[in-house]
């Protein structure tokens, strides 16, 4: 194992995000094993489909975009977003609806009038907020008198064995993931308790949660390893600490699937929390 280079905490998370080609591996390999079952599953609950102005926020490469527009008629304006240009240049490629317009958009701060929005749904992104209070706010603030607000995020670490895996391999060679990184972590709103709090603080009552398990496959360890590593945040983590170590930290973690997941395919569960409320 190398030595690790001791960077200062705050400014390796200040920096980590879905950059460079990250995107790029994000939609190529995690995309279908990971995130388009769930995005069928909260499209799936939009309660009304006659509605004219939904805002997706924190989009990524469209996937519930392409749902979103597939689901409403030319009617119904869909503003999809994300905070990152690469994946917003991305999603604008998968995605071409008439309906839908692409926007850069920090969920702390959304760029529109106070009750404007029939459908505000978000697919794993409120788990990177720093303030998720001042977030939940400013999406309430934007949602129409009974409108709905849905969004998912991960369930508890423990019940995703293959991120758990994936956090044991990286940590095992890089150290703990200082306190600032915990606090936008995916699994930084696992506790469902805790989140329902949150959304009542930022003025959200009677908001439903339901934990969605999902079983998954891909082609094989070695395909997941690379999704993991190269289509993550993870990358940046590890080339901003210790750079030699990217190698051998996909083939720790390529070897660690194909043992407790299984080879060709692998085969994993994957648990999420599903908030759903009306303003």
């Amino acid at each position: 194992m190398g030595i690790r280079n001791q960077v200062t905490a705050p400014e390796v998370i200040a920096t980590l995000g879905f950059i460079g080609t990250i995107p790029q591996v994000y939609e190529s390999i995690l995309v279908d094993f990971i995130f388009q079952p769930f995005a069928q599953d909260i499209v799936g609950r939009i309660a009304n489909k006659k509605v004219f102005h939904v805002l997706e926020l924190a989009g990524g490469t469209g996937r519930v975009t392409q749902l979103l527009a597939e689901t409403f008629t030319e009617a119904t304006q869909i503003i999809a977003s994300d905070i990152s240009e690469a994946m917003l240049t991305i999603g604008e490629q998968q995605v071409s609806a008439p309906n839908v317009a692409w926007q850069q958009i920090d969920i702390a701060d959304i760029p529109f009038c106070d009750n404007h929005f029939d459908v505000v749904i978000c697919q794993f992104g409120v788990m990177f907020l720093q303030d998720k209070i001042r977030g939940f706010s400013e999406i309430r603030r934007v949602l129409q008198p009974g409108g709905q607000l849905l969004f998912n995020v991960w369930g508890p670490l423990e019940e995703n064995k293959i991120w758990q895996i994936t956090n044991q391999v990286v940590t095992k060679n890089l150290g703990p993931f200082p306190a600032a990184f915990q606090k936008t972590s995916p699994f930084s709103c696992s506790s469902a308790p805790i989140v329902l709090q949150q959304l009542q603080d930022a003025g959200f009552d009677n908001c439903d949660v339901e934990s969605v398990e999902l079983n998954q496959s891909i082609d094989s360890a070695d395909l997941a390893a690379q999704g993991f590593i190269h289509g993550l945040p993870f990358k940046e983590w590890i080339l901003k600490t210790n750079p030699e170590q990217l190698p051998l930290i996909q083939n720790q973690l390529a070897t660690a699937f194909a043992a407790q997941l299984g080879d060709s395919p692998l085969t994993t569960s994957f648990t999420a929390l599903v908030f759903n409320t009306i303003k």
